[in-house]
């Protein structure tokens, strides 16, 4: 889109212009006389000014387009002026992605071209996870006169630059009793291996003598083996609160909730897969993402790349509304265990926990603190967050509270305390 406007540079020197000069005039002072006469010539001049036309073509250069998160990446933006026109006063700003943040110069530069001649000028931002694609350059362009000023926007080159984080040494979690009873092992309904009680039936011989009914055998004389329900490793959907509200940050440029979000998902996922359960992700947006639970190395692989690159890094624009919960909810069967993975900002994150509980999900909540204490508007914010996860708890929803950067392992350890009392 090209916008023309003025500048409004010149207001009033007309006016002042034509006053100097017949004062000049009526004074007999030659000098005030010829000022106020070059003064209207300029005023002319820029009465006369038409917009400048914009023809130009963009390139653009990156270090590297796969950098690991928190690796500075070059970028060099370079600008030609294609027309026939030469451009006196042009202002150029890159179209840096909204999820990536410059550390170093700036993604702007102010310039003069002349047809054929180019300019270029560099920046550096800091790697983010997730696929960040550069937007149109944005222009904005004056006449010699300052007068008139054409914005418009050029497309420049595809431009992306993705980072998906590795899972290093130190970045799973130790599970420990989150794994029950809620993910991992679960009964299954039918004999065999396990721990609860499923029917009893006529001693075979080859039974374990652990399993025979001594009691009956007492009372009745009959000979009986006592056969027990059978596990299987849990499906578990990892749950990722990623609408509008949930990213919030303790202080502007740090990391958002649903940064910390994606990597308390990031650690579980390692450390269910490592014990053997099925594991999906989801992303609970105004545009869902949503990844099936598997197991395997190749499914391990898709789910970093789908936390690497299928949650938004930043808020796209569009409202949340329930519907986009219940499109969430068609597609998680009965059987699957939730981590619902939320700051809980709002009072809308915890009917979200108890609508999947309520749906027969047994659900644990992670919640990263980014509430402050610094304001009283700080304090009130995590006031009504810890009355939100009281509530969590007394509906019996599992609750594991993190505040970053402490490791998620230690608030894991400290919930777990809290569960057994």
């Amino acid at each position: 889109m090209t916008t023309v406007r003025e500048t409004n540079r010149w207001r009033g020197i007309t006016a002042l212009a034509l006053f100097g000069a017949a004062a000049g005039a009526v004074l007999s002072q030659p000098a005030v006389f010829l000022a106020g006469m070059v003064a209207i010539g300029y005023a002319a001049f820029a009465r006369g000014a038409a917009p400048p036309e914009v023809d130009l073509a963009v390139e653009r250069e990156v270090s590297t387009e796969s950098p690991g998160v928190g690796d500075a990446v070059a970028v060099t933006t370079t600008v030609r002026n294609v027309g026939e026109a030469t451009l006196p006063d042009l202002r150029v700003v890159d179209g840096v992605p909204e999820g990536l943040t410059v550390v170093d110069g700036v993604a702007r530069t102010y310039t003069a071209l002349a047809p054929g001649a180019e300019a270029a000028f560099e920046y550096v931002v800091e790697g983010t996870r997730g696929e960040h694609s550069f937007g149109e350059v944005t222009v904005f362009a004056r006449d010699a006169s300052g007068a008139v000023e054409v914005e418009t926007t050029v497309q420049g080159p595809t431009t992306t630059i993705t980072c998906v984080p590795t899972a290093e040494s130190g970045e799973t979690v130790s599970l420990g009793s989150v794994t029950d009873p809620y993910p991992g092992t679960v009964t299954s309904g039918v004999a065999g291996s396990g721990a609860e009680f499923h029917s009893v039936r006529e001693y075979r011989p080859g039974d374990p003598l652990g399993h025979v009914d001594w009691r009956r055998l007492a009372r009745t004389g009959d000979l009986s083996t006592i056969q027990f329900e059978a596990e299987r490793m849990a499906t578990v959907l990892l749950v990722i609160d990623a609408r509008p509200r949930a990213f919030a940050e303790t202080e502007t440029g740090a990391t958002t909730a649903v940064e910390h979000c994606v990597d308390a998902a990031r650690q579980l996922l390692e450390g269910l897969l490592s014990s053997g359960n099925r594991v999906g992700v989801a992303a609970l947006a105004p545009e869902i993402t949503y990844l099936e639970p598997g197991l395997g190395r190749g499914h391990r692989v898709r789910a970093r790349e789908f936390l690497a690159a299928e949650v938004p890094v930043a808020p796209s624009g569009e409202k949340f509304y329930p519907r986009h919960l219940d499109a969430l909810r068609r597609r998680v069967r009965g059987d699957r265990q939730v981590f619902w993975l939320s700051p809980m900002l709002d009072d809308y994150a915890v009917s979200i926990a108890e609508t999947f509980a309520i749906d027969g999900h047994a659900v644990t909540t992670v919640s990263p603190d980014v509430t402050t204490a610094d304001s009283a508007g700080g304090l009130l914010a995590r006031a009504e967050r810890d009355l939100r996860l009281s509530s969590l708890r007394d509906a019996d929803v599992r609750v594991i509270d993190w505040r970053p950067p402490a490791p998620l392992e230690t608030a894991v350890a400290a919930a777990e305390r809290g569960w057994r009392q």
